[in-house]
């Protein structure tokens, strides 16, 4: 019997497609620390180009991550139940642990090394490899750190049958809004210290952890109040998707507010500022009600088998491949007397596609012989490395 969850399948893969799609554009943004290219960049976006760009991709950057752990967190509760939380942790260890190192430590310190040299800031390569910077594997590294937090409290006597006793809590609309100013009021903080174009210790992120919080744990929660067996509420979902329009809708009103009267865009990516917290709200009313009325949407409309199931076994491999897929086009495309846009459009869809397929051969080279081409169980098991 084939328990595959398609409309998981489907998210998954829009949703790696749009990160690298969206790396590739931020190579070539003013933005420092936007993406591992950008420092080395040798033209720029024009401003109409940016403010475009921000318009378009600046909302997906503010829940994309955010949906990604909301799926992990669906997903772990069953793991976690079938495995037990020792053998839980382990796994985890091993399928998220030892692909971010072999990343860190061996993969990209090369190709760091040459953005290094292009830049002017020469280092050696074992200066480069102690940086220790996880580039967008950051993901990785912080999904390993709430799986382990979660095998721990499951650990908890009293707690080993699932997470509190008796029927989940109901998932309203209030308290999805209540959810929503949490991760608002928590980001506005936070980015007092950590702004958004930066990583934070270990390349942790920590300027996004409210919403990635959130996000895990209404997860979890979701999934004990049944949302994989059954659709999210049609009532929620519709309520979810006005709250986001409506809310996005008036803080973007406040964001070229404050910014027609002269706000330096840095602001919007932290500090104690007004711009910084119309970004923090948009955040979190985007991150929890978007990503609720897309996967209700997505359970109505995405359910069907897909027709090339191969492209969700080479998802998570495409995500880990594209920092070098994107760097080597960059660099290909580095000599040509072309406008940054033009770069940009190739770098992108290239890149996408070029991620996609050294995936898939990755993916495909590390099945082992023999093993069973019978689309595999959605479990817990999947929540990071088919589905995160």
């Amino acid at each position: 019997m084939d328990d595959r969850l398609p409309y998981l399948d489907r998210l998954k893969i829009v949703l790696v497609a749009g990160v690298i799609f969206g790396h590739a554009w931020a190579g070539y943004s003013t933005f420092q620390g936007a993406w591992a290219y950008t420092d080395a960049r040798e033209v720029t976006l024009s401003p109409v180009t940016t403010a475009v760009l921000e318009g378009i991709l600046g909302p997906f950057a503010l829940f994309a991550m955010g949906m990604f752990f909301l799926i992990a967190g669906l997903l772990t509760p069953a793991s976690v139940d079938r495995r037990a939380p020792g053998r839980y942790a382990r796994e985890r260890l091993r399928r998220l642990g030892l692909p971010l190192l072999v990343f860190t430590l061996l993969l990209w310190p090369p190709a760091q090394y040459i953005l290094d040299r292009l830049t002017g800031r020469p280092r050696s390569p074992w200066a480069t490899v102690t940086a220790l910077d996880p580039v967008h594997l950051w993901f990785a590294e912080v999904l390993l750190v709430f799986s382990l937090g979660y095998a721990v409290l499951r650990a908890v006597p009293g707690r080993r049958a699932g997470a509190g006793a008796g029927p989940p809590t109901p998932i309203t609309i209030g308290r999805l809004l209540g959810l929503s100013a949490v991760v608002a009021a928590g980001s506005f903080v936070v980015r007092g210290w950590f702004p958004l174009n930066t990583s934070g210790p270990l390349g942790l992120h920590l300027c996004q952890w409210p919403q990635f919080v959130a996000l895990f744990a209404l997860g979890v929660h979701a999934a004990r109040a049944g949302w994989l067996a059954n659709p999210v509420p049609d009532r929620l979902r519709r309520a979810c998707g006005l709250a986001a329009l409506v809310g996005s809708a008036a803080i973007a009103g406040f964001a070229l507010l404050v910014a027609a009267l002269g706000e330096p865009t840095d602001h919007f990516l932290g500090g104690w500022n007004p711009a910084a917290l119309a970004t923090a709200a948009a955040e979190g009313l985007l991150s929890v009600n978007l990503a609720v009325w897309l996967l209700g949407a997505a359970q109505r409309h995405l359910a069907a088998p897909l027709r090339f199931p191969a492209l969700t076994r080479d998802a998570f491999a495409a995500y880990v491949v594209q920092g070098h897929v994107l760097v080597l086009l960059a660099l290909l495309a580095r000599p040509v007397p072309a406008p940054a846009e033009a770069k940009a459009l190739v770098v992108s869809v290239g890149g996408v596609l070029g991620s996609f397929a050294l995936g898939h051969l990755l993916a495909a080279r590390g099945r082992a012989p023999g093993r069973s081409e019978r689309t595999p169980k959605w479990s817990g098991d999947a929540a990071a490395w088919r589905n995160g």
